[in-house]
């Protein structure tokens, strides 16, 4: 039993860090992809600071964007995820052992919140270099 267990604690950790890197390389492109997306909006960025818009604003619209972007990866993955462990399900019930399609709601939602998490945690960078940007610079821009 205690062999048993250290081998499903070691399986436990190795999962974990497989985890953490997947998650932190989707991260990094969420944060990429927001930082295109700021790049190519400077004008947009300018205009709206230039009638008014404070920082503030700026910041939660491309954290709102940046959210977005990484519920849409979550749902993705999470609709594969629901369809891969379903064909598991499937085949090995063919192959003659009992094996049922669980998957527990919590873990959706749980998943859903990493996701946003992510997209806010990443987009944070995108979202204040936005927020800096100078009308004048940014209506000058081409």
């Amino acid at each position: 039993m205690e062999i048993i267990g250290s081998v499903t604690d070691a399986l436990r950790y190795f999962l974990l860090a497989i985890g953490s890197v997947a998650l932190i390389v989707g991260g990094v492109g969420i944060m990429n992809v927001m930082l295109i997306a700021v790049n190519q909006r400077i004008r947009e960025v300018g205009l709206r600071k230039a009638v008014g818009a404070k920082n503030v604003d700026v910041i939660f619209q491309f954290l709102v964007e940046a959210a977005a972007v990484s519920v849409l990866g979550g749902l993705i993955g999470i609709i594969l995820g629901l369809l891969i462990t379903l064909l598991i399900s499937v085949v090995v019930q063919a192959l003659g052992y009992k094996w049922p399609f669980l998957i527990s709601p919590v873990s959706i939602f749980v998943a859903i919140a990493v996701s946003v998490l992510i997209g806010i945690i990443f987009g944070l960078y995108p979202a204040r270099k936005a927020s800096r940007i100078s009308p004048m610079e940014a209506l000058r821009y081409e």
